[in-house]
């Protein structure tokens, strides 16, 4: 808990010259995730072996600044403190994976309405913590994300975002009892926020 600590604070830092540029706005957005790791590649014949994947509840952190670009358009990079994962359920047990990740998010923002707007763009994360620290996993996840945001009043408002990572998690050899290779699964995270954030 320290460590992450440490990290929301250097988000705070970081972003805090944004504070004193006129055309710029900045502000915090926390809340929950529910996330998933997708299995992909897997033979249909084994599938059975890696477990039903569940949703798990994680939370998340972030520093942002908007930018004005038009009436209608905004700039808004961000970066995240986020936990991510999945909940593997097998036959004979359960395991839960917690993956948290430092995130940085490169938005575009549309204004469809006066207080409704739309948010898309790509994210870069880097893994900063497992609760599987003996597995050797991925520490960049690439992704894309897309959302809906609704203003409440001037300062206050929530967003809705689902995050689809491209880059794999995790890249697993399955072999037969022959011990040939017959695949190489991999992991995708998934994930999807609802967020409070406030203006200040």
């Amino acid at each position: 808990m320290i460590s992450y600590i440490k990290i929301i604070i250097f988000v705070f830092t970081t972003l805090a010259p944004a504070l004193s540029k006129g055309q710029s706005k900045f502000g915090i957005r926390t809340g929950l995730n529910i996330n998933k790791i997708a299995f992909k590649n897997i033979p249909d014949q084994y599938t059975g072996d890696f477990g039903e994947s569940k949703p798990i509840v994680g939370f998340h952190i972030a520093g942002f600044y908007t930018v004005k670009l038009s009436d209608r358009f905004l700039l808004r990079p961000e970066i995240q403190l986020v936990q991510k994962g999945t909940s593997l359920e097998y036959s004979f047990g359960e395991t839960t994976i917690r993956n948290s990740y430092l995130e940085v998010n490169i938005l575009g923002s549309y204004n469809i309405l006066t207080k409704i707007n739309l948010d898309f763009g790509p994210y870069f994360g880097y893994m900063v913590s497992s609760s599987h620290a003996g597995i050797d996993y991925n520490k960049i996840d690439f992704g894309l994300l897309s959302g809906i945001g609704v203003k409440i009043s001037e300062k206050i408002g929530v967003i809705a975002r689902y995050c689809y990572g491209l880059t794999s998690v995790d890249e697993i050899s399955f072999r037969d009892p022959n011990n040939i290779e017959i695949a190489i699964i991999k992991e995708y995270n998934r994930n999807a926020q609802i967020s409070l954030y406030v203006m200040l």
